[in-house]
C-alpha cells in the first residue's frame, strides 16, 4: 500500500504502574520510572496546635506580624507568669507543622495587656514592637527585633527606646508604612485618650512629633483602634470606639483618614450605640471606586 503525505501515529510508551489506575486518569513519573495516579491534595489541611508558652499569658490581646524575608511568623505577648514582661517569641512553618525558638524580654517592667502592637518593617527588614513599660511608670517603649534565617531565635537590635511619655497611652496600632518607610503608630494618649499618631524611623534612631486627631477620643480598655492602608489614595483609613459626648458608657463607632505626611481628615460615625466595649477590625480595602473616597464606603 502506497501512503501519500505524512501520517502522525501517535506515540505509546509502556510503563509500569504503581497502584491500580483507572482508565483515562491523568499520571505523574516516579523518579523510579513509575507510574501512578495524580491525586490532588486537600485544600482544608491543617496541623496539630502546638504550645509556644508554657505560662498564663493574655494571649487575647497578642500581636502577631510575619517576616517574608525569613520566612518567619513573630509573637508579641504578655508573659503573666514572669512578671508580666513584655516577651517576644518567633517561629517558622513547614507543611502544617510550626516550630517556635526561644522567647527574648523587651523590657524589665511589666506590661499592661491592652497597651501593645507589633509589625514588621519591610524596608529595615525588622519587626517593630511597640508597648507600655511599668518598669518606667507605665510609659510607651518600642524595639526594633530582627528574626534569624537559619533558626527560629530572635535578636533585639533596638533596645527599648522611648515613645510617648504618657502613662495613659493605649492601644498601640503598629503598622509599617509603605509612602514614608517609617513604621506608623495609631494610639491613644493623655488624659481623655486622644486619638493621635506617631512615627518610628524605619532603623529606629528617633521618632516624630506627635499628631492629634482633634479632640477625638478613643474608648478606654477595648480593643478600640484598627487601620488599614489604601494603596489607591495612598492614605489610612483608621477605625476607632470614641468614648461618644465623653460618656464611659456610649461607644460610638468612627473612621477617619490619614495621609502619611500628617494630615488628619474629619473624622464621621459610621455607627452609634450604648456599646460599652467592642472591637473594630479593618483588614480590607475601604476605597469606594466610583468617587475615590476611602470613608465612603463604610
Amino acid at each position: 500500500m502506497k501512503v501519500i503525505g505524512n501520517i502522525q501515529v501517535p506515540r505509546m510508551e509502556n510503563m509500569i504502574a504503581s497502584g491500580a489506575i483507572s482508565k483515562g486518569v491523568s499520571v505523574v513519573v516516579s523518579s523510579s520510572g513509575t507510574v501512578s495516579a495524580v491525586t490532588t491534595a486537600s485544600a482544608n489541611a491543617k496541623g496539630t496546635p502546638v504550645e509556644f508558652e508554657n505560662a498564663t499569658i493574655n494571649i487575647g490581646v497578642s500581636s502577631t506580624a510575619y517576616d517574608p524575608v525569613n520566612e518567619k511568623i513573630a509573637i508579641l505577648y504578655v508573659d503573666n507568669d514572669n512578671n508580666e514582661y513584655a516577651t517576644m517569641i518567633a517561629g517558622s512553618i513547614s507543611g502544617t507543622t510550626i516550630t517556635f525558638g526561644s522567647p527574648v524580654i523587651l523590657s524589665s517592667g511589666g506590661s499592661a495587656y491592652w497597651k501593645q502592637g507589633l509589625a514588621f518593617n519591610s524596608y529595615s527588614k525588622k519587626f517593630v514592637a511597640v508597648f507600655d513599660d511599668q518598669g518606667s511608670s507605665g510609659y510607651g517603649r518600642y524595639a526594633l527585633v530582627s528574626a534569624n534565617s537559619t533558626n527560629n531565635n530572635l535578636s533585639i537590635d533596638v533596645a527599648s527606646q522611648a515613645f510617648v511619655d504618657d502613662n495613659n497611652a493605649a492601644h498601640y496600632n503598629v503598622h509599617y508604612d509603605p509612602t514614608t518607610y517609617n513604621t506608623l503608630v495609631f494610639y491613644g494618649t493623655t488624659s481623655s485618650y486622644i486619638l493621635a499618631s506617631k512615627s518610628i524611623q524605619a532603623d529606629g534612631s528617633s521618632i516624630s512629633s506627635e499628631l492629634q486627631c482633634g479632640s477625638e477620643d478613643v474608648k478606654y480598655g477595648a480593643h478600640a483602634i484598627s487601620a488599614t492602608y489604601d494603596t489607591n489614595l495612598e492614605k489610612w483609613i483608621v477605625f476607632y470606639i470614641s468614648n461618644g459626648a465623653g460618656s464611659s458608657s456610649v461607644g460610638d463607632g468612627k473612621v477617619v483618614v490619614y495621609k502619611p505626611t500628617g494630615t488628619w481628615y474629619t473624622p464621621s460615625s459610621f455607627w452609634t450605640s450604648s456599646r460599652v466595649n467592642g472591637c473594630v477590625s479593618a483588614a480590607f480595602n475601604t476605597r469606594e471606586t466610583t468617587s475615590g473616597n476611602g470613608a465612603d464606603c463604610v
